[in-house]
């Protein structure tokens, strides 16, 4: 079997749909799975970068 032109479910790679994972064969779910992007960690990032550019601007003299 041609590894480059067969998944592990030995059907051809190209024969699947656009929905199934290339190298299993299983089908991927429409389901979004990813987590939402307002994390903590994300919000405390986001503060903590506008907290040093108000830092930074006030430093400079454009902020008085």
């Amino acid at each position: 079997m041609d590894h480059d032109r067969y998944g592990l479910d030995g059907l051809p790679i190209n024969a699947k749909g656009v929905d199934c994972d290339p190298v299993t064969g299983e089908i991927l779910s429409n389901e979004p799975t990813g987590s939402f992007a307002f994390e903590p960690y994300t919000i405390a990032l986001v503060i903590l970068s506008i907290g040093f550019l108000i830092l930074m601007a006030f430093e400079a003299g454009l902020i008085n």
